[in-house]
């Protein structure tokens, strides 16, 4: 998904895109960013997109980068943010360059990591190692393999519900992309990279990230489905957000 993909979500972002930290059932994202403010330190915010975390992040620390590489999604940003001076934008494809900032002692990466490609995902994850500063802290926010499987269960319960044939219902699940075996799942047509808690942490440990903890961010059903019916209820859909910190 390039910059010319996300730029066209501008006109429409919040209709097509999950707003992750307003959407989180429990609040667990705002608990766990609460956790870590401090007056004295700068944070980053790795692939922004419209800004919906830098109102609580420019809160908190001293100075936030906002980083994204997408104009569009960086100017609806600055909108979001036009009154907090402490916010500086970056305009830095983070696959492929390293943006110029100073580190920081925390930042969050959230659904980035989205990417088919193993090779762009880890120069991303990398980019957000090296501006940490050592000791630093990571959110990070990935979606979950185990739920779009669950979804997927969901989905097929509620066709069957209605009368349709187990046949017929199989053909109106998520389609898995040519490399479902490492977590490629095709979402409106467009493969996104999904994560097993496992997965995840070891990815992280490898680039000298220490797990601290994992939450699962739970949405509501209709951020799967339109309309879902009233018996869908918990368990919910949920992402990973892991809590991090560099070595």
């Amino acid at each position: 998904m390039d910059k010319h993909y996300w730029n066209n979500t501008a006109a429409d972002y919040d209709a097509e895109i999950l707003d992750s930290i307003n959407t989180d059932r429990k609040r667990i994202i705002q608990r766990r960013l609460r956790k870590f403010y401090n007056p004295e330190h700068r944070a980053a915010d790795f692939g922004c997109g419209v800004g919906k975390y830098l109102p609580a992040l420019s809160r908190g620390f001293k100075s936030v980068y906002a980083i994204d590489h997408a104009g569009a999604l960086l100017d609806l940003a600055r909108t979001e943010c036009d009154k907090r001076s402490n916010v500086k934008f970056i305009e830095a494809d983070l696959a492929r360059q390293s943006p110029k900032m100073r580190p920081v002692h925390f930042a969050v990466c959230t659904n980035v990591l989205i990417m088919p490609d193993e090779k762009q995902r880890a120069f991303i994850l990398m980019n957000v190692y090296q501006h940490l500063v050592r000791g630093g802290h990571l959110l990070l926010l990935v979606a979950s393999a185990e739920s779009a499987l669950f979804a997927n269960q969901r989905l097929l319960e509620w066709n069957r519900r209605c009368g349709v044939s187990r046949r017929e219902a199989r053909k109106v699940m998520i389609k898995p992309s040519f490399d479902a075996l490492n977590g490629v799942i095709q979402r409106e047509g467009v493969p996104h990279k999904h994560y097993l808690r496992e997965e995840a942490i070891v990815m992280l440990d490898a680039v000298g990230l220490d797990t601290l903890g994992v939450d699962r961010v739970e949405y509501p059903w209709t951020t799967e489905f339109d309309d879902p019916p009233k018996w869908m209820k918990a368990p919910h859909p949920w992402d990973w957000l892991i809590t991090c910190r560099k070595r």
